[in-house]
């Protein structure tokens, strides 16, 4: 999708947890570069339950860091 997109994410976190929420697209990484291709999103819609998940998901595992964006 383009960068500033609207988006509707199906969310699925080991243990089967899942969660739906609304987005926007905030980056787009192509295929061809040195990096895996994918894009990033920022929740603009997000229930409670689903902002908890993501918290302790977060929470306990450590962060990628991409130096390209």
């Amino acid at each position: 999708p383009k960068v500033g997109s609207p988006v509707t994410l199906r969310v699925l976190l080991p243990g089967d947890y899942e969660f739906t929420a609304d987005a926007t697209v905030s980056w787009v990484r192509e295929a061809g570069t040195e990096s895996d291709p994918g894009f990033g999103a920022r929740f603009t819609n997000i229930s409670a339950d689903g902002r908890q998940l993501v918290y302790r998901y977060t929470r306990n595992r450590e962060p990628l860091f991409y130096d390209d964006l």
